[in-house]
């Protein structure tokens, strides 16, 4: 069924009328994905050993731990500004004989293959490849980067809570705007305990059940989330709900 919908969404992709009007913006949005994959590529290449001389008295990969923190807040900031929740683009498959929990997983599954997920690849490969080299252990190495690849889906998915909710928008939001004050003005040292947490699981390689569990937690909060709302008229009922409220408010 997944087969199905991948080939009607190829099909709506090449038959659209702003297919051909798009080219060069696609293309340039090609060579803008291509240099972030450069530059990702050959930051992690040159991680380990920029880390080694910028703490000497650490282990690099703690002290790249302690910097992905702060990778992971900014692209869950980045998602929130940038990408768009797989909703919007259901609605051409909503009036077709499909069932609605096969369509939203598709939608779910097939937003883990976007830019977003992909890029932050090309640093932790190359940067995984080095640490093989350095003589980290085979086994602890490759279930760190499977942690740190499904970290990268759970922020994924977050970021689809984030938008759909502003209740969890401002509970997110705050909590990382806390943790900000207390590092910024010396309150108390967010990036050491937390980095220490990414380092656990390269030390603990069971570990890695932790992000496995958080990714299948928010996996199935948007998918009933999603299964809630998808209809064709939701954003009508949605909009009409607010203006009921708006005129109630005002009367009141």
């Amino acid at each position: 069924m997944f087969t199905r919908i991948l080939k009607l969404e190829w099909k709506s992709f090449f038959r659209s009328a702003n297919f051909t009007k798009g080219i060069a913006i696609k293309i340039f949005l090609a060579f803008c994905a291509l240099y972030l994959v450069v530059c990702f590529a050959f930051l992690g290449y040159f991680a380990y050993n920029l880390a080694a001389n910028v703490v000497p008295t650490v282990d690099p990969l703690l002290t790249v731990c302690r910097y992905i923190v702060i990778w992971f807040l900014g692209d869950l900031l980045f998602r929130f500004f940038a990408q768009k929740l797989p909703v919007l683009n259901s609605k051409a498959l909503m009036v077709i004989p499909i069932k609605k929990k096969t369509i939203i997983h598709y939608l779910l599954l097939k937003s883990n293959v976007s830019a977003f997920n992909i890029i932050p690849l090309f640093f932790l490969i190359p940067f995984g490849v080095v640490l093989l080299i350095k003589g980290y252990a085979v086994t602890n190495v490759l279930f760190w980067l499977l942690s740190m690849v499904v970290l990268i889906q759970v922020n994924n998915f977050i970021n689809f809570i984030i938008n759909k909710s502003n209740q969890y928008f401002y509970a997110i939001s705050s909590l990382l705007a806390a943790g900000v004050f207390l590092q910024y003005f010396g309150f108390y040292d967010v990036i050491t305990p937390v980095g220490n947490l990414y380092f656990s699981l390269y030390k603990q390689p069971f570990f890695t059940l932790i992000p496995l569990g958080l990714l299948l937690l928010f996996y199935i909060i948007n998918f009933k989330h999603f299964l809630q709302h998808f209809y064709l008229d939701d954003g009508v009922l949605a909009k009409k709900k607010k203006k009921l409220l708006q005129a109630r408010n005002f009367h009141g």
